[in-house]
């Protein structure tokens, strides 16, 4: 495998050409979603979605990296509970960066939704839409106006 990504990046192995060519739903995405859904950007959290979904990665496997994303956000609101996070020392700071821009409530409220999405998913006619409505629904979760911010 390590030959192949080698072959396949030109002889320029980069973190980037890795995750492309094993095709892999990179942190970032996640990150970057929740970051939307903090600031209750719909549109931006859609088209995240959709360029998720364009690169061929399949919508259930979003959903389940999504409720694994938030449960490890939680994992951060707390030091003890840093050692069950399995990723590097710079994923786990933007881990718990992220997580404290929101408070646990709105994180658990939030992984309740997802793993709710998660177990109805299979019985969804329209799998996008079913994945797509609950990400606005996240978006508007400890909203009070359009313009208010997830309880800290």
């Amino acid at each position: 495998m390590f030959d192949q990504l080698v072959s396949f990046s030109s002889g320029q192995l980069t973190y980037k050409a890795a995750i492309d060519n094993l095709n892999i739903l990179d942190y970032d995405y996640y990150f970057r979603i929740v970051d939307d859904i903090i600031r209750g950007n719909m549109a931006a959290v859609l088209l995240a979605f959709d360029e998720i979904l364009s690169h061929g990665f399949d919508a259930h496997h979003f959903l389940t990296g999504m409720s694994s994303h938030l449960r490890d956000l939680l994992m951060c609101k707390d030091e003890v509970t840093l050692p069950l996070l399995e990723v590097s020392p710079v994923v786990r700071d933007r881990y718990k960066s992220q997580a404290a821009a929101c408070s646990a409530p709105w994180l658990l409220e939030l992984l309740e939704r997802t793993h709710q999405a998660d177990l109805d998913f299979k019985s969804a006619r329209h799998q996008r839409l079913h994945v797509e409505y609950n990400l606005m629904k996240l978006c508007s979760v400890g909203k009070t106006s359009s313009a208010s911010a997830p309880v800290p």
